[in-house]
């Protein structure tokens, strides 16, 4: 692309990497509101409908569970936290849900023992793996364990919508 690439380094106070690029400026595009935008909203509006639902969210990460309450606040749904797989699954014998939001990296019990112990009582509750690993091998061992489908981390509104109205 016609750019060059250095770094100034000093030992014991740091380095200062840096480039530079040759590029034309954009024109500017006309924002309107595309079919994509259209079509999420009829999405969220789907979602917003939903009424009566409670998902158990197995999440170690503090920040992680706030992510999740920011995403679903608009929405009239019950979240009830479980810090580690092992609480999950009491949590599961206790309640009643209508879907489980499964981190698959916990301490204690990680997502996938929990699943396959959510499965022993339960074959039907729905349960969607969260993880921020999405080499394929990972992926084959949750739904081996028993999720029903899977989202990457960091989760986007949209899908996590789309995911949710898929199952409930």
């Amino acid at each position: 692309m016609g750019g060059s690439i250095g770094v100034r380094s000093t030992y014991g106070e740091g380095s200062c990497f840096y480039f530079t690029l040759d590029l034309k400026e954009a024109e500017a595009v006309e924002e309107t509101e595309s079919a994509d935008d259209a079509e999420f909203s009829e999405v969220e509006e789907r979602v917003n409908q939903l009424e009566g639902i409670k998902i158990l969210v197995a999440e170690d990460n503090k920040m992680n569970q706030m992510v999740l309450d920011m995403l679903l606040e608009d929405t009239n749904f019950a979240l009830e936290y479980a810090d580690d797989g092992k609480i999950a699954v009491e949590k599961f014998k206790e309640g009643e849900y209508n879907l489980i939001l499964m981190d698959l990296q916990m301490p204690n019990m990680d997502g996938y023992e929990a699943t396959k112990k959510i499965r022993e009582i339960d074959s039907e509750i729905v349960i969607i793996a969260l993880s921020a690993n999405v080499m394929s091998e990972d992926i084959q061992r949750a739904y081996e364990a028993g999720v029903n489908d899977y989202l990457s981390k960091p989760i986007d509104l949209e899908k996590i919508y789309r995911m949710l109205l898929k199952y409930l």
